[in-house]
């Protein structure tokens, strides 16, 4: 799990959407082992966007790290 989640600045509850977030949109994702580091930091940044802005629905959270991975990836071609 990354470590930005746990840096005290987010509730426990926002933590936790984090994390459950991280992992199912993880799981969407297909990576290739290089990439795995820049495809974690990718994620983590979106959903802490999301959070940030107010998004409280895990669903709309995951969707839009997997949307935010996939725009990256057609940009790094």
């Amino acid at each position: 799990m990354p470590k930005r989640f746990e840096s005290q600045a987010y509730s426990p509850e926002a933590t936790r959407l984090m994390k459950d977030a991280f992992e199912e949109a993880w799981l969407k994702v297909k990576i290739v082992e290089q990439d795995a580091d820049l495809t974690r930091q990718l994620l983590a940044s979106a959903i802490i966007d999301q959070v940030n802005a107010g998004v409280q629905d895990r669903d709309k959270i995951v969707a839009a790290a997997v949307a935010t991975l996939a725009v990256a990836r057609n940009v790094s071609r």
